[in-house]
This record gives C-alpha cells, structure tokens and sequence, in this order.
C-alpha cells in the first residue's frame, strides 16, 4: 500500500518532467514494478549513492539527487567549527544525466548558503578529489557510477581531504537524509539566482592545468 501511494504521489506531481511521467504511466498497474520502485529507497553508504535511473525513491533521478545533496548540506552546516562560508566540488562523468545531477546537486546545496564549484566539463574522478583539496572545499562530489552498466548512475561524496567517507560521516548523512519525508518541497535556487548570489560557480579551466601538472 504505501509503494502504491508514494506511486500515486509521484504520478499526480505537476512539475514531474515528462520522461519520468512516462515511465510511470509505462508502469502503471504493474505491482511488482511499482513495488520494486517505491516500496524503498537508495541507501546512503561510503560508496555514496548509486542505482538505476528512473521515478522513484529507488532510483537516480533529480529527485533523489536533490535529497541527497540536501542531507549533504545539513551533514556539512551542522559541524560547528565556526566557518562563515561552506563550500563542496562537484564533477562529473559521461554517464546519463550526469551533468544534469552535477548542477541539480549544486543549486540544492547552493540553496542551504554552501558555495558549489562545479566542473563545466567532464572529469574523472581523481581531479575532483584534488580540486577539493585546492580550494579547501569542506566535501566533493563525484557524479558516476563507475563500472556499472549504463542504466546506472551514482553519487559520491568525498571528505575535506579528497578521501572517501568514512562510515560513520556515511552513517550521519544517511540518517538526515531519512529526514526528508517529501522531496518535492525541498528547496532549489534557480540557476541565475545561485550564480548572482556567488553560490554557485564554475571551475575555471586554470584548476584543471595546475591538475594535470601535479
């Protein structure tokens, strides 16, 4: 029953974009679909996120990117070591919807007052890991699903150091993100509104030369 009302819920929400509304017209119906879909949800892990693309909880979409960089937000403003501005990286690969993941995750986290840095280009995901260390960010992200097969797409966090999450940072971001019972009222800037407010910021090409000289 509640795989089929958060179904129903996903199914009547009027900003849904078209391809996800279309999958799950696709599904309608079908239980063990909707089931498989909505009856749970991506874990959080030191690996980060990382699923099949598509509506639902259970699922990459930017919906589920959004609920997690939210929780990521929260995780980083919640440590009360008396900085003024928070920042995160984030890169991604060639992966579908990837660059779209990267900029959603960023005008969310732009939202909750972090700065983002986000790769105007495709990048692996060492650069991120060192680009977090050059502008002394307080996390990175790397939109990828590394090996997996093409349906899949991912999300990964890394530490002030480059490093990937210990569980316990893991565990913390996952319990925030159980927080968030709808993720259709979480909030996002717009695109111009982040960038004028020096939110949200393209990597210049220079990073990526010191990058490729180290």
């Amino acid at each position: 029953m509640k795989a089929l009302q958060e179904y129903q819920k996903w199914l009547n929400y009027k900003d849904l974009p078209k391809k996800l509304y279309q999958e799950l017209l696709a599904i309608q119906g079908n239980t063990e679909a909707i089931e498989e879909r909505f009856g749970g949800a991506l874990d959080f892990g030191t690996a980060g996120l990382r699923g099949i693309l598509g509506p639902g909880l259970n699922r990459m979409n930017i919906y589920t990117i959004r609920r997690t960089s939210w929780a990521l937000a929260q995780y980083i403003l919640r440590q009360n070591d008396g900085k003024d501005l928070r920042s995160i990286v984030i890169g991604y690969d060639s992966r579908h919807m990837s660059r779209e993941f990267a900029q959603e995750a960023g005008l969310t986290i732009a939202a909750a007052g972090i700065r983002v840095y986000v790769s105007p280009y495709l990048c692996p995901t060492p650069e991120v890991s060192f680009s977090v260390r050059h502008l002394q960010a307080d996390a990175g992200i790397m939109i990828t699903a590394s090996h997996n097969p093409p349906e899949y797409n991912g999300f990964k966090v890394y530490d002030p150091h480059g490093y990937q999450l210990l569980p316990d940072a893991a565990s913390k971001i996952h319990n925030i993100m159980l927080e968030n019972q709808d993720v259709f009222k979480l909030l996002i800037l717009s695109l111009d509104d982040a960038t004028k407010r020096e939110l949200f910021q393209w990597i210049t090409p220079q990073i990526r030369n010191i990058y490729t000289k180290k």
